[in-house]
């Protein structure tokens, strides 16, 4: 399960990007913003966070998003990275999620840590932590119809 939900994010984190490229004009987002969003969501659904622990908090996610933005490939308009970039995208992504947790559970409580567990996993249910609809097709519609339409 925790190997799905890690598979999931960084997959999340993909959509994410190119969602962002998309409303930059092929630019990607703002890292600035991107760690502006993760501190406000963890500020908003951690209970009893001390200005200490912001700071850290900040500090991490700043690290976080530069290393996740280092080790995206250049993709241009319409290219997909080969399935070798890919995989080590993943193999990397995994990795650096796996020390920012380590040294996210240093920084907070254990009931802190909870909240944020709980906040994640709302998070990827949702689409991702910087917005978006989930994966595949609304329950009860079929696939490859358009939504929203009627038939006629």
């Amino acid at each position: 399960m925790k190997k799905f939900t890690l598979i999931f994010a960084v997959l999340c984190l993909i959509g994410m990007t190119a969602m962002a490229q998309d409303n930059q004009r092929g630019g990607r987002m703002d890292p600035t913003k991107m760690v502006t969003r993760m501190d406000e969501g963890m500020a908003k659904n951690i209970t009893g966070l001390t200005d200490a622990q912001k700071e850290k908090i900040h500090s991490l996610n700043t690290d976080y998003v530069t290393n996740l933005l280092k080790n995206l490939p250049q993709m241009t308009q319409g290219q997909r990275p080969s399935d070798e970039e890919m995989q080590q995208m993943r193999t990397k992504m995994e990795e650096n999620r796996k020390a920012y947790n380590t040294s996210l559970k240093s920084i907070l409580s254990d009931s802190q840590y909870a909240e944020y567990e709980k906040y994640e996993k709302s998070q990827h249910q949702r689409g991702g932590q910087f917005g978006g609809a989930p994966q595949g097709a609304p329950q009860g519609a079929p696939q490859g119809e358009p939504q929203g339409e009627p038939n006629n």
